[in-house]
């Protein structure tokens, strides 16, 4: 269950999970140009990627000041 409430409070979850439903779009609906597709799926991409760095940043300075504080 922890499991779970972790993933829906994850930023990258959701977005990943917004890139999926907008393939599953093209699947079901043709007519979308492909073009659209590719930049949503791309922009998507780009904000998982934003996140994880933010969040890893934030894991090194955490690390970083407790070191500091021993």
């Amino acid at each position: 269950m922890n499991v779970l409430l972790k993933l829906s409070s994850s930023r990258r979850f959701w977005i990943a999970l917004v890139a999926v439903v907008v393939t599953a779009l093209t699947v079901a609906v043709p007519q979308i140009p492909a073009a659209a597709v590719g930049a949503l799926q791309t922009f998507a991409l780009a904000l998982i990627a934003a996140f994880t760095v933010e969040d890893t940043a934030g894991a090194i300075a955490s690390a970083l000041n407790q070191s500091r504080r021993d």
